[in-house]
């Protein structure tokens, strides 16, 4: 916040010290050398919380705002790619760049979720939060909120060495 003073000279010096790093952040994401566009980019406090998601244009960049100068998680996700996380320091640098390896056979698998209400009927429209389980903590996994079909169904494709954590929500109910 600001500092204000009254004046009380004709003529006042008032240094104004910046500081380093900045209140944005710009994330590429690519796929080797390829940059991405239409990837969906979020960015996490370190909590897991989310406070934005962007996607990235033409030149594979999505551009967050009005951030404090601390760390953050960012993930990056594209239909036929793993999802991607890293944690960057806004007081350090305002760039960050995702590689994101196409999924395969090999390296991913299929995760079916159904979502049951409390009265065990398919509960369709419900919101899907994924994250990994990483020493014990959930970070977010990359994969953007999404919604179970009329049938109470969604499925996403996963590096196979991850341990994913699903929260589904809808109304007041919640579960994992």
């Amino acid at each position: 916040s600001g500092e204000s003073r009254t004046l009380r000279l004709l003529e006042e010096e008032w240094p104004v010290i910046l500081l380093k790093g900045g209140n944005k952040l710009s994330v590429i994401v690519v796929a080797g050398q390829f940059p991405l566009s239409d990837a969906t980019v979020q960015l996490f406090d370190l909590n897991s919380n989310l406070i934005e998601s962007a996607t990235t244009d033409f030149a594979a960049e999505a551009e967050f705002t009005n951030l404090q100068p601390e760390q953050y998680f960012v993930t990056a996700y594209k239909i036929g790619f793993l999802p991607a996380r890293e944690q960057v320091n806004i007081a350090v640098t305002e760039t960050a760049t995702i590689n994101l390896r196409t999924a395969d056979l090999n390296n991913s698998a299929y995760l079916g979720i159904s979502v049951f209400d409390s009265y065990h009927a398919a509960a369709n429209n419900a919101d899907l939060f994924f994250f990994e389980k990483v020493a014990g903590k959930e970070l977010p996994l990359g994969i953007p909120t999404m919604k179970t079909d009329i049938t109470g169904y969604a499925a996403v494709k996963p590096a196979i060495s991850s341990t994913v954590v699903v929260h589904a929500k809808k109304d007041l109910q919640e579960g994992d």
